[in-house]
C-alpha cells in the first residue's frame, strides 16, 4: 500500500523516526554509552562538552535509576507495582512508589483529553490480539466487546495522598505506549544534575534533549521516511522531547496481514491507518503518551492538533491511506 504524507504547521520534511543526530555550529566532543532497560530496549546517552568523569558518574547514577524504574513499572514482573496492580485487580488498593504515581496520572489526563486515545488499561485488548495472532484468526466481535469491556483508564482508582493506586476486576496495566518516555527524561534529568550542560537521552525513539549554554544552539533530531528507511528531515529542538509513534515500527502479522501493534481503546481495533506521527513536547512521556494517542485520532480521520495541550506540537503524520492528505 502505498502512504502519504501530509504536512503540518509547516514542518515539511519530517516523516517517521528511529534516527537520532546532534548537529551544532560550535563543536563539541561528544561521550556516549548505550544502556539496556524494559527487556532489552537500547537507550542512548549522549554528552557533548562534558568532564569524562561527569559523564562517568552520570552514567553510573542512570542505570541505577533505570534499574529502579524497570523493578517499579514493568508488567512482566509479580513484585513491580504495575504487576502488583493486576494481580490485585477487583481487590483493595495497592500502595505504590511515586514514579508509578506520576505515569498513571499523566495517563490519566491525556486519556481524558485525547477522547481515550490513548489508555493504559488496554492490555486485555493487546493479548487478545496477540493471542489471535498466534492462532492466525482476527479475533471476533464478541470477543472484541468482551475485551472493551475491561479497558477504561477513568475507572483506575488514585489516591494520590495515601499514594495507592486501585483497578476493578479484569482490568490490567501496560505502561508501553508511555514508559520509554520516563527513562528518556530521567536520563536527562540526571546529565543536568551532574553539571553536563548539553546532552541526549534516546529511549528507542523518545527522545529528550537540553542545551543550558547561555547561547543553547538547537539539537537536529533526525526522522525517518517510514515507507523507504531514508533520512527524511529533521526537528530542531534546544530543550524539550520528541516522540513518534507508528505501525511501520512494531506490528503483528494476523491471516497474513500487518495489523498495528497500536490499538484503538475505543474500537477495540488496531490503528493501522496511521503509519507514523511525531509529536514535539516539554518531557518525553508526556510526548511518548500523545504520539501514541495522536495515532489513533488520526486512524481515527480526526485532526489530532486540536487535542494537544499547550506546549505541544505535531510534526508529522504519515498516513498509510493514499487518499487521505
Amino acid at each position: 500500500m502505498k502512504a502519504r504524507i501530509g504536512f503540518l504547521l509547516g514542518a515539511a520534511l519530517i516523516l517517521g523516526l528511529f534516527g537520532v543526530y546532534g548537529r551544532t555550529f560550535r563543536t563539541y566532543h561528544e561521550l556516549s554509552t548505550t544502556l539496556l532497560a524494559m527487556g532489552g530496549v537500547e537507550i542512548e546517552v549522549k554528552a557533548y562538552g562534558a568532564n569524562r568523569r561527569a559523564f562517568a558518574q552520570a552514567v553510573s547514577e542512570i542505570e541505577a535509576r533505570f534499574r529502579g524504574l524497570e523493578a517499579r513499572l514493568t508488567r512482566f514482573r509479580p513484585t513491580s507495582d504495575i504487576g502488583r496492580i493486576n494481580a490485585a485487580a477487583g481487590g483493595g488498593p495497592v500502595e505504590v512508589h511515586e514514579d508509578t504515581l506520576r505515569v498513571l496520572l499523566q495517563a490519566q489526563r491525556v486519556a481524558e483529553s485525547s477522547q481515550r486515545a490513548f489508555d493504559v488499561s488496554v492490555l486485555p485488548l493487546l493479548q487478545l490480539w496477540k493471542d489471535s495472532a498466534q492462532a492466525q484468526r482476527e479475533p471476533t466481535g464478541q470477543e472484541i466487546a468482551s475485551a472493551l469491556a475491561r479497558v477504561d483508564a477513568a475507572r483506575i482508582v488514585i489516591d494520590s495522598a495515601h499514594r495507592t493506586v486501585q483497578i476493578p476486576g479484569g482490568m490490567a496495566v501496560d505502561l508501553g505506549g508511555i514508559g520509554q518516555g520516563v527513562f528518556a527524561d530521567e536520563g536527562a534529568r540526571i546529565l543536568r544534575a551532574h553539571g553536563i550542560r548539553r546532552g541526549l537521552v534516546n529511549a528507542s525513539g523518545e527522545v529528550a534533549v537540553f542545551d543550558d549554554h547561555p547561547q543553547p544552539e538547537p539539537f537536529a533530531i533526525g526522522i525517518l521516511d517510514p515507507r523507504t528507511g531514508g533520512q527524511g528531515g529533521a526537528v530542531r529542538l534546544v530543550r524539550g522531547a520528541v516522540a513518534t509513534s507508528g505501525s511501520y515500527r512494531r506490528g503483528v502479522e494476523v491471516s497474513g496481514r500487518h495489523r498495528s501493534h497500536i490499538l484503538d481503546p475505543v474500537s477495540g481495533t488496531p490503528a493501522d491507518g496511521t503509519l507514523s506521527v511525531t509529536v514535539e513536547g516539554p518531557t518525553a512521556l508526556e510526548a511518548d503518551a500523545w504520539s501514541t494517542a495522536c495515532a489513533v485520532l488520526a486512524s481515527r480521520g480526526m485532526d489530532p492538533r486540536p487535542f494537544l495541550p499547550p506546549g505541544f506540537r505535531l510534526h508529522a503524520l504519515v498516513s498509510a491511506d493514499p487518499s487521505r492528505p
